[in-house]
């Protein structure tokens, strides 16, 4: 008997191919530059810069917390728990109660990776205008923005395209961590945040994963006045920061 591929395998078949796109040619200049500024404007981007910590959930499963000011990022991932220091480069891992050492670094590369990957979903524009990013209009007005360096998976390439008032309502991605390339995602859901920065919550990938953010707060301020300051074990473990940043890349 002749075997017939299942219709709903057909369809998810289909939904991939339609997802792929080549990467498309662009022109620097200084069209790109202008969008580059009407995004980041659209972004809320000088809001951000104030904003001193912000703390989501990915996906309903990892939590973030960074402290942008001080460099210092929690990560809290299937039952572990690790806090590290983009300055010192030092970190503290946890299983539940207890402290972990001989497994910390390879905790920490993990953490690290996904402390790149999501908080890049906050909002994309907040990359686009970094020393490593080649900015290019590209078809239909698009902007064609690729990082040559730094982050997790540097040359990596991403067209934004923008609602009316210049928030992001699509990207299409180029990246080594997709087989996929070109593949679509969705901005839906903008909700401000208590700093005033707008943040789209809900997305669709290839119209098939869904890359939600959850429990979004931003701070004005942290440590905030009369509260414990949940980074005080990894500051006296490094001394406090320092004057060096090992520079976010992405």
């Amino acid at each position: 008997m002749k075997y017939q591929t299942p219709k709903y395998i057909c369809a998810f078949i289909f939904l991939l191919l339609a997802s792929c796109s080549s990467l498309p040619k662009g022109q620097p200049g200084e069209a790109a530059e202008q969008m580059t500024q009407r995004i980041l404007a659209a972004a809320d981007y000088e809001k951000w810069k104030a904003t001193s910590a912000v703390t989501f959930v990915f996906r309903g499963d990892d939590r973030i917390f960074w402290d942008k000011k001080r460099k210092l990022i929690e990560v809290q991932f299937k039952k572990n728990l690790v806090q590290f220091s983009e300055i010192t480069g030092k970190s503290l891992c946890f299983e539940g109660e207890r402290r972990l050492t001989d497994e910390c670094g390879e905790l920490t590369a993990a953490a690290v990776k996904r402390f790149y990957n999501h908080t890049y979903w906050l909002n994309p524009a907040f990359h686009i205008d970094t020393p490593n990013a080649v900015r290019a209009i590209a078809e239909e007005n698009k902007l064609l923005v690729t990082f040559k360096s730094g982050g997790a998976t540097p040359g990596d390439s991403y067209l934004f395209t923008t609602d009316d008032e210049g928030k992001l309502s699509e990207m299409r991605m180029w990246v080594s961590t997709l087989p996929l390339k070109g593949a679509r995602a969705t901005f839906a859901n903008y909700q401000k945040s208590a700093t005033g920065v707008r943040v789209a919550l809900d997305h669709k990938v290839a119209s098939l994963a869904n890359v939600n953010l959850t429990e979004l707060q931003m701070f004005a301020v942290y440590p905030e006045a009369g509260k414990p300051d949940r980074f005080q074990g990894l500051l006296e473990l490094t001394g406090g920061p320092g004057s060096e940043s090992l520079n976010r890349k992405k």
